[in-house]
């Protein structure tokens, strides 16, 4: 973080390790996603964003879990009169490669390998021509998804598989939508004074 102009010349820059990044043309197919706020709610974020006339709810995590750390994404989806889908990844004219092995998207990286997985009865797994995608097919309720993504070595691929059969359906988005607890205890309180007028300008 460059505390210049308190960081409005140089953009923030990453620290750590990276991951994995997404395309510039979003994820979502169609219009481009319309941001509505955020939701906290203890140290979980749900963010809202509208695709089309469609309300999404998403909330993204890191889980730690048998020495693999995942990337959890949980999607809540409005009603749809048409499939909506969101893509995962794209063929980067690499030569890279994917191959779906044993419900997981499994993208080739040399050594090491991405795998995805996705969790909900309204969401299922596309491929074509290199892109792979979640479909949510036309609904007339609320849809539940959540996906999972982990990068390491080949060897533990087979960790994250049995992992991920055990991982519970995903849970409705909607309840963090609800205030929270008070963040900031005692409230604060704040009081204004008008400046003398001696000049053409008081504040």
């Amino acid at each position: 973080f460059d505390p210049a102009r308190f960081g409005l010349i140089e953009a923030p820059k990453i620290d750590g390790r990276l991951a994995f990044v997404t395309s510039s043309r979003g994820g979502w197919e169609g219009t481009p996603p319309r941001y509505s706020g955020l939701h906290l709610r203890g140290r979980r974020v749900v963010l809202e964003y509208q695709v089309d006339s469609r309300r999404v709810l998403d909330s993204p995590w890191l889980e730690i879990q048998e020495g693999m750390s995942v990337f959890a994404r949980s999607i809540e989806l409005s009603p749809s009169a048409r499939e909506t889908r969101l893509v995962l990844a794209n063929d980067d004219g690499n030569g890279m490669t994917s191959t779906l092995v044993s419900g997981s998207v499994v993208v080739d990286r040399g050594t090491n390998v991405t795998a995805m997985r996705v969790l909900g009865k309204g969401a299922r797994l596309n491929e074509a021509n290199g892109q792979w995608s979640v479909g949510f097919p036309a609904h007339d309720g609320p849809v539940l998804a959540k996906i999972l993504s982990w990068t390491g070595d080949r060897a533990e691929l087979s960790n994250f598989q049995k992992w991920a059969d055990r991982v519970a359906e995903p849970e409705s988005l909607s309840p963090g939508l609800e205030p929270g607890p008070a963040r900031w205890l005692p409230e604060l309180i704040t009081a204004g004074q008008r400046a003398l007028d001696t000049d053409f300008l008081a504040v």
